[in-house]
């Protein structure tokens, strides 16, 4: 997905065979693959969490992001997942799609 497609309120979903992951405890990312391997970090397991869809909210420039002691600095796009705000990694954003809609 190209994230110039994005817009507020759109919900997202993992591409087929993909997961989201959530990357560190402090800051968490939510980033996108099908397991868990390229995620690990510090000997820090990455958390899975699922498939079901998240919700786009809105772009925060890095300025504003460092200085939420909760956000990550590593993706500008922010979802809601499970009622959270948190940053997408920004190279999963090819590996995320619309959720489709059902007639």
């Amino acid at each position: 997905m190209k994230v110039s497609e994005l817009k507020a309120g759109m919900l997202l979903v993992p591409k087929d065979g993909m997961l989201w992951f959530k990357r560190g405890t402090l800051r968490p990312v939510l980033c996108v693959d099908h397991d868990e391997a390229r995620f690990w970090m510090h000997a820090q397991r990455p958390a899975p969490a699922g498939n079901m869809p998240v919700m786009y909210m809105y772009e925060m420039p890095y300025k504003e992001r460092v200085k939420k002691p909760d956000m990550s600095e590593w993706g500008a796009r922010i979802v809601m997942h499970e009622g959270v705000l948190i940053a997408v990694d920004a190279t999963a954003w090819k590996k995320i799609e619309p959720l489709a809609e059902e007639d």
